[in-house]
C-alpha cells in the first residue's frame, strides 16, 4: 500500500542515484565510483589504498565543532545562519556523535525539522536497509540508536528553540520507528502522574485495555529506559510539538501513546495509518478521530485476524471512513465476508463512492464471491489500483470485471490466489482491455502452463506493463519455464518478472536441497534473459 510511481523505473535505486561520489570522513574526502553494475565502490590507488583529498575548510570546521562537545556547547547557536544547522546535524549523524545530536535537536532554531533531510545519503554505505538507519545500534554505544538521540533532544528541548514540527513521514512504514516515537508521551509524563490508575483511566477514553496490562507496560518502559532516566526532566514545560509519522498501529505502544498525547506537549499527525489487531489493547476504528486528525489522512489499511461478523461493527467502520475526505488509498484485507454480513459489500460500496479522492483499493482476503459487481458498480472515481487477492472470485465476478468501465484506467491489478483455471479466456481478455496496466499479478491462480504462456504472449501488447507475476504452485518443468521466459522476454517495458514459486515448492528431501534447486532454476532464468539481451528484467 506504499506510494508507487507507475511511470518510474521499478528497478531504480534512489540511494544509488543520489549517493555522491565522495564521502567526508574526519578531515579527509574519500572518492567513490560506480562499477559496471552501478554499485558504489571506493576509489583506490595502484597499491590498494583509498584515494584521499582534503575536505573544504567549511566542512573541516563543521566536523571540528561537532566532534568537540565543549566547543559545540560554547557556540551561540542563534548567531549561526539557520541553513548551517542542518549541516551540523547531518555531520553529527554521520559521525555518530550522540551528544551533539541531542544538543542540536534541543536547540533547533527553525520551526520545522524534516528528519529525512538531515540523514546523510552516505549512511547507505553502512546500512543495507535504508529504512533501518534510525533504529540500527550505533557502533560502540551499546543498544543506543539515532532515534534515541532525537527522542532525548525533544525531551530536553530548550526555551530558545523555535521547533514546532518534527516530520518523520518520509520514512516508509516502520514499526520500530513508530513505536519509539509513540513512547514520547509516557516518557515525558511526570513520575507522579505515571501511576497505573491514572494511565488506565486516561486510556479507557480511547481504547480497550486492562489495568493489569497498563501495569505491565509501565514496568517494561521503566526497565527499558532505566539508563536514560537521568538524561531528561520528566514533565518539562515546552510549547506544543507536532510529530508527523506514518502510524503503524500493530504494537501496544502506539495506541497507548496516541491515547496519552493530550496530557503532554506532543501531538501526533499521520498521513498514513496501518491498523492490526493487538493482543490486550483494542483501538477501534471509530476511536481514530479522537487521537488523530482524519481530515489529512491519505492512506488507511485495517488488517484483521477475523472478518467483521456483525452489522454494528461494520456500521462503526463505515462511519469512520466518512471522516476521511482526503483518503487516497484504502486497504481492508480480511475485513469483509459477504457470507457473515450479506449486506456488507453494498453498504461499503455506497460509502466508498462518497470518497472522491479514492484511487487505490485493497480488498485482499475478503470473501467477495458473486459480490464484485455490488462493490464496484457505484464507484466512478478513476481508480489506479485494485487488489482482489484471494477474494474467492467466481466466473460472474470476472465477467463483470472484464466489462467494468474503470478497467481501462487501472495501473495495478492483483487477482492472485483466485481459482482462474476455467476462465483463462477471460484472463486474456482482461489483459487486452487493461490498456494502461503497469503491474499485473495472476500468481497461484491454478492456471495451466499453456494458459500462462498465452497470457504472457498477450502481455506483449501492453506497452506499459513493467511488473508481471505469474507464479504456479509448483515449479514448471524446464522446457515449460523456457517457453514462459521466451514470451516474457518479448514484453517491451517489462522490468520485474515473478514466475518461480518460493523455495519450499521445489523438489528436495530437505530445505537445503529445495533452496539449491530454486537457486539453480533462478540462475537458468537469469541466464536466459541475458541471452535475450534483457538484463533490464529483474527476476523476483
Amino acid at each position: 500500500m506504499e506510494d508507487v510511481n507507475y511511470d518510474g523505473d521499478f528497478n531504480h535505486d534512489w540511494l544509488q542515484e543520489h549517493q555522491p561520489l565522495s564521502v567526508g570522513l574526519g578531515y579527509s574526502l574519500y572518492h567513490l565510483y560506480r562499477d559496471d553494475a552501478g554499485n558504489i565502490q571506493w576509489c583506490r590507488d595502484s597499491q590498494g589504498h583509498h584515494t584521499i583529498y582534503p575536505r573544504t575548510l567549511k566542512d573541516i570546521c563543521i566536523h571540528r565543532v561537532i566532534t568537540d562537545t565543549h566547543l559545540l556547547y560554547q557556540v551561540k547557536c542563534h548567531d549561526l545562519p539557520n541553513a548551517l544547522y542542518p549541516q551540523l546535524l547531518a555531520e553529527a549523524v554521520f559521525c555518530n556523535e550522540i551528544y551533539a545530536i541531542v544538543f542540536l535537536i534541543s536547540t533547533w532554531p527553525n520551526t520545522v525539522l524534516d528528519v529525512f533531510d538531515v540523514i546523510p545519503v552516505e549512511e547507505s554505505l553502512y546500512h543495507t536497509d535504508w529504512g533501518s538507519v534510525l533504529n540500527a545500534p550505533i557502533d560502540g554505544k551499546g543498544s543506543m540508536c539515532l532515534l534515541d538521540c532525537f527522542i532525548l533532544g525533544l525531551l530536553n528541548l530548550q526555551p530558545s528553540s523555535r521547533l514546532q514540527v518534527v516530520d518523520f513521514s518520509q520514512f516508509s512504514r516502520d514499526r520500530k520507528l513508530c513505536r519509539e516515537v509513540m513512547r514520547l508521551p509516557i516518557l515525558w509524563l511526570p513520575v507522579g502522574q505515571r501511576t497505573s490508575e491514572n494511565i488506565h483511566n486516561k486510556l479507557l477514553q480511547t481504547c480497550d485495555i486492562s489495568k493489569e496490562k497498563v501495569e505491565r507496560y509501565l514496568n517494561r518502559i521503566s526497565l527499558i529506559y532505566s539508563n536514560f532516566a537521568a538524561e531528561f526532566k520528566h514533565g518539562k514545560q515546552i510549547d506544543p510539538i507536532t510529530i508527523i509519522v506514518n502510524c503503524d498501529i500493530s504494537l501496544d505502544d502506539i495506541p497507548i501513546g496516541l491515547g496519552l498525547q493530550s496530557l503532554t506537549p506532543f501531538r501526533f499527525i499521520a498521513y498514513k495509518v496501518f491498523m492490526e489487531d493487538i493482543h490486550e489493547v483494542y483501538l477501534a476504528p471509530k476511536q481514530l478521530k479522537n487521537v488523530i486528525d482524519l481530515e489529512v489522512l491519505t492512506h488507511l489499511e485495517i488488517k484483521k485476524n477475523n472478518p467483521i461478523t456483525c452489522k454494528g461493527e461494520l456500521y462503526s467502520l463505515l462511519k469512520t471512513l466518512e471522516f476521511m475526505p482526503s483518503l487516497n488509498t484504502l486497504g481492508l484485507p480480511n475485513v469483509i465476508d459477504c457470507v457473515l454480513v450479506p449486506t456488507a459489500v453494498d453498504k461499503l460500496s455506497v460509502t466508498l463512492r462518497a470518497i472522491r479522492t479514492l484511487r487505490k483499493l485493497n480488498m485482499s482476503h475478503c470473501n467477495l464471491k458473486l459480490q464484485l459487481k455490488n462493490l464496484l458498480q457505484h464507484l466512478n472515481q478513476p481508480l489506479l489500483m485494485l487488489n482482489l487477492r484471494d477474494c474467492r472470485l467466481a466466473t460472474e465476478d470476472l465477467n463483470y470485471l472484464l466489462n467494468w468501465q474503470q478497467l481501462t484506467g487501472l495501473r495495478e491489478l492483483n487477482l492472485s490466489h483466485n481459482n482462474l483455471r476455467h476462465v483463462q479466456n477471460i484472463c486474456l481478455a482482461l489483459v487486452e482491455q487493461a490498456s494502461c496496466i503497469t503491474c499485473l499479478s495472476l500468481s497461484y491462480c491454478s492456471l495451466l502452463v499453456p494458459s500462462i504462456i498465452r497470457i504472457a504472449k498477450q502481455c506483449q501488447k501492453c506497452d506499459k506493463l513493467k511488473v508481471l507475476s505469474i507464479q504456479s504452485f509448483t515449479p514448471p518443468p524446464e522446457r515449460d519455464t523456457h517457453d514462459i521466459l521466451y514470451q516474457c522476454a518479448l514484453i517491451p517495458a517489462l522490468q520485474k518478472c515473478i514466475i518461480l514459486p518460493d523455495a519450499y515448492a521445489f523438489p528436495g528431501s530437505n530445505d537445503e536441497e529445495r533452496r539449491l534447486n530454486h537457486a539453480v532454476m533462478e540462475m537458468f532464468c537469469l541466464q536466459y534473459f541475458q541471452q535475450k539481451s534483457r538484463t533490464d528484467i529483474r527476476l523476483e
